[in-house]
């Protein structure tokens, strides 16, 4: 559900210590800090097949590296293999490379991707148990409790999230949980600081249709449907999801009747 930004940030959480001397060919070896290399390659395209392809290449010199394990693990759930993350993942952990808690933070991703919810929950349990200062492991909570219906509990988990690090992930699941506790108002607001924050949450299709939902259900049906229409210029293939589909739907409702 999230973007490239969270793993980023995984890796810049913790000290740039991954230095590696890795042999080049017969003749000379090259010097990588895999720390670096895998936020310039997850950088360097926001094509996530494209991003893989870059990962993949500092395979040679990162492989076993915790820091690259996880940003690996994070491209191919973006390229909707989440299984591969999973395996990726577990292997990394009991290699012992370092980064364990982001590294379990994006199994929960994957977990949960594969609708594995009992477990991305319990993972998510331990993780916030075992470092309570990991926002990360929040934003997993928060994903899975969405999910089961614990909307109150979603808005509990972000609002910690976001005392711990502010994030456009928080305040999306909370354009979510607050729309369908029907507080209206915070869902629209939670929107637009997930879009000050970062532009890029105008691509995800839940938020954004819970927000422009929100809109539509406090009156403001033109700022709803200019929503919904920037999404869908970024996200052609929004128009066939449903939730799309819903929020476009009442907007066309309320245009008749006014």
């Amino acid at each position: 559900m999230h973007s490239r930004i969270a793993i980023a940030v995984f890796v810049l959480l913790v000290s740039l210590t991954g230095v590696r001397v890795v042999a080049a060919d017969e003749a000379h070896s090259m010097i990588v800090n895999c720390e670096d290399a895998t936020i310039e390659a997850m950088d360097s395209t926001d094509d996530p097949a494209a991003e893989l392809l870059a990962l993949e290449e500092l395979a040679p010199a990162c492989a076993g590296h915790g820091a690259f394990e996880a940003g690996l693990a994070h491209a191919h759930i973006y390229v909707g293999r989440p299984e591969d993350a999973e395996r990726i993942v577990m292997d990394a952990l009991a290699e012992d490379g370092g980064y364990e808690k982001q590294l379990k933070g994006v199994l929960g991703d994957a977990l949960f991707r594969q609708e594995k919810f009992e477990e991305a929950e319990s993972l998510a349990r331990e993780l916030i148990e075992d470092h309570p200062d990991f926002y990360i492991g929040y934003w997993r909570l928060g994903d899975v409790l969405l999910v089961t219906g614990d909307y109150e509990g979603v808005v509990s988990a972000m609002e910690t999230a976001n005392v711990l690090e502010e994030s456009a992930v928080s305040y999306q699941l909370l354009t979510m949980a607050h729309f369908n506790l029907q507080n209206y108002r915070e869902s629209a607001l939670a929107l637009q600081t997930a879009l000050q924050m970062d532009i890029r949450s105008l691509r995800h299709t839940s938020s954004v249709s819970a927000g422009a939902l929100s809109l539509l259900a406090l009156g403001h049906y033109e700022a709803g449907r200019e929503l919904l229409d920037k999404h869908v210029e970024l996200v052609p293939d929004a128009v066939n999801d449903g939730i799309y589909q819903f929020a476009m739907q009442h907007y066309l409702q309320a245009a008749q009747q006014q």
